[in-house]
C-alpha cells in the first residue's frame, strides 16, 4: 500500500523572501511542518505567501516603563504575511523562535487565528500563544500526536 503522506509532501518550499542567515533554518523547519500537516491535514504548504526575515525587535515594557522581557519572534498578517526573528538569539533561540512563528502561519492558515478571536475576544492572544507553544513542541520536539486542534482553533 503507498504512503499518502509522502505523496502530499513536498520539498519544494520557497517563501517570497528569506533572511540568508534563516534559509537553512527555514528550510528544515518548514519541511517537518509540512511532513506533520500532510499525516494530519493532508496539505502543505509552499510558503510562498510568507516573508522571513531579521529585525531588532522591542523590549516588552511595564506600565511603568520598566523592561520585563524582549521580542523574540514576530508574526504578522498586515497586508502581508511575515515572520521577524530578532537578531541577537543564539542557534536554538533562533530555532525554538522560528519553530513558534511557523506554528502561528499555519495556525493563521488554518483558520485557528481568527477562530480564537472570535471565541474570545481581547483575550484570544493567551490562547493563541498557548496553543502555538504546545503544537511547537509537539511538532518540533516530540511526534506531533495531540496538537491537531491547537492548530486548527477547535
Amino acid at each position: 500500500m503507498k504512503d499518502r503522506t509522502m505523496e502530499l509532501y513536498t520539498d519544494d518550499i520557497e517563501p517570497a523572501y528569506v533572511h540568508s542567515s534563516l534559509r537553512d533554518t527555514f528550510k528544515k523547519l518548514g519541511r517537518k511542518l509540512n511532513r506533520y500537516l500532510a499525516r494530519e491535514f493532508g496539505i502543505t504548504f509552499d510558503y510562498r505567501d510568507l516573508e522571513i526575515g531579521r529585525e531588532s525587535l522591542p523590549y516588552i515594557v511595564d506600565f511603568r516603563g520598566r523592561r520585563i522581557g524582549k521580542v523574540l519572534g514576530l508574526y504578522t498578517t498586515n497586508g502581508r504575511k511575515k515572520i521577524d526573528i530578532d537578531y541577537n538569539l543564539d542557534y536554538g533561540e533562533v530555532m525554538r523562535t522560528l519553530s513558534h512563528e511557523l506554528v502561528h502561519y499555519a495556525q493563521d492558515k488554518l483558520g485557528g487565528i481568527w477562530k480564537k478571536i472570535k471565541r474570545y475576544g481581547r483575550m484570544a492572544r493567551h490562547y493563541i500563544e498557548r496553543d502555538a507553544e504546545t503544537a511547537r513542541k509537539a511538532i518540533f520536539e516530540s511526534d506531533g500526536s495531540g496538537v491537531k486542534n491547537a492548530l486548527a482553533g477547535a
